[in-house]
């Protein structure tokens, strides 16, 4: 039986001699959620959803490697040689591998601070849910709860949507984390392949081919 894949928290290696933190070749980098979020919150309003929808695309372009670097090690350790198989769509299940993909990229946005990620297939695509977003959680704190802020999130899932398909996927925010201070944060995104079904339209990340 094959050991489990080490986890991306497992994996990722202080290396303070050049101060730095990786995962392999790829960098991370530690930065508080309200001194991001504030940059939004310093652009005058006609400028933030361009802006968010920039780190949104950018997480979603250089993002797609980590999602690849993912599926590869967990096909090492589990003997699989492609991580999609049924699509989420399908009546079928998640295969196996699919499977494995999302639970690893759960772990991982958690490592990283990104909040508690839950995947569910919903008959179009996949269903994630995410508590504690440090995004929306930010955004409260900085008086931005009048608008989707996640977009970091959606890119990070449109990656994974076209890892998972091969063809582009579109993600939606339905039900954004802009209550009041003191309701819980609750983010829920709608993964679809391109061409399906939206569902919802707020907060739509907007995918154009370099």
């Amino acid at each position: 039986m094959p050991s489990p894949a080490p986890s991306l928290a497992d994996r990722l290696r202080h290396d303070l001699e050049q101060g730095q933190i990786l995962d392999q070749d790829r960098r991370y980098l530690m930065l508080r959620a309200d001194v991001l979020m504030g940059l939004f919150a310093e652009l005058e309003p006609a400028a933030r959803a361009p802006a968010l929808r920039a780190l949104g695309s950018s997480v979603r372009r250089h993002g797609a490697g980590s999602v690849q670097a993912y599926a590869l090690l967990l096909a090492e350790h589990h003997g699989a040689s492609e991580v999609s198989a049924a699509p989420a769509w399908a009546a079928t299940a998640p295969s196996p591998a699919t499977q494995a993909l999302l639970g690893d990229m759960a772990r991982a946005a958690a490592a990283l601070g990104w909040g508690v990620w839950e995947f569910e297939p919903d008959g179009q695509g996949l269903r994630l849910t995410v508590r504690n977003s440090p995004f929306a959680a930010a955004a409260r704190g900085l008086g931005l709860h009048g608008e989707p802020v996640c977009q970091a999130i959606a890119g990070m899932a449109a990656a994974l949507g076209q890892a998972l398909w091969s063809v582009p996927a579109d993600v939606n925010e339905c039900c954004a984390a802009q209550g009041p201070p003191g309701e819980p944060l609750r983010c829920v995104f709608q993964l679809r392949p391109r061409g399906r079904d939206r569902g919802c339209g707020t907060n739509h990340l907007e995918e154009t081919e370099p």
